[in-house]
């Protein structure tokens, strides 16, 4: 059942009231009613179980039965990306975000062919809270500035990722034996339509970051994206 975002939501908290685009997606989109039961989701780790005690034309009254805390998945996952056309950059941040990615890195490199737009960050934010909603993941993602793939890379580095480039130019070192080595947190870094420029494979040598594939055929940037999610996924639960 897909949930409803509430962030002010605690393990305390015992009747809650949700007004504007949730009590419109609640009323009107869901067509929920009194009495019904619904989920409530934090976006910080929490999940509740209420029912809908009133409603009024602008907000619901909601009683909280029960509240529970989740860990966050580890190890953690981010995804840096190249913006791309089409909004199939949109694509990356909504199947990512439900397998579990917690945060994305949106750049633009030599070859992008989209550039920043402003509100290219807005649009993902709400991307990822949809996606959240669907799947009663309880951890909204972060997402961060657009910035070029070098700054990109160090900020996420100093947020406690390794990261690792998704390329198709190392034909016999794929993901599950990067994995093998790297067993924290993992930020994959993924290029644009057109790859990586040469001069971006040369830097990323300089700055020592392992590069792997995840499928014998050259995959299109967001399938390489969520086939790599999807692999780090398996990977980690089975070991």
């Amino acid at each position: 059942m897909p949930s409803f975002y509430v962030p002010r939501l605690t393990l305390n908290t015992e009747q809650i009231r949700i007004e504007g685009e949730e009590f419109h997606h609640l009323s009107r989109v869901a067509r929920h009613r009194v009495g019904d039961e619904v989920i409530l989701n934090s976006g910080q780790g929490l999940t509740a179980q209420a029912r809908i005690r009133e409603m009024d034309s602008g907000s619901a009254l909601l009683q909280i039965h029960t509240c529970q805390s989740k860990p966050p998945i580890a190890p953690r996952l981010a995804m840096a990306f190249s913006l791309l056309q089409n909004k199939h950059d949109e694509w990356i941040v909504e199947k990512a975000t439900e397998l579990g990615c917690i945060s994305f890195y949106p750049f633009t490199s030599r070859r992008t062919v989209r550039q920043a737009s402003a509100n290219a960050r807005i649009r993902f934010e709400k991307t990822a809270l949809a996606a959240i909603k669907q799947c009663d993941n309880p951890y909204l993602p972060k997402i961060n500035e657009i910035y070029p793939i070098e700054q990109a890379i160090a900020i996420l580095r100093s947020d406690g990722f390794d990261p690792v480039i998704l390329s198709e130019r190392c034909p016999e070192h794929w993901l599950d034996d990067e994995l093998l080595d790297l067993r924290g947190d993992i930020g994959f870094v993924v290029g644009p339509e057109g790859g990586f420029s040469e001069e971006e494979f040369t830097a990323f040598e300089r700055l020592q970051i392992a590069s792997v594939r995840v499928s014998p055929l050259v995959l299109r940037a967001e399938t390489a994206a969520l086939s790599a999610a999807a692999q780090f996924n398996l990977l980690h639960r089975i070991r």
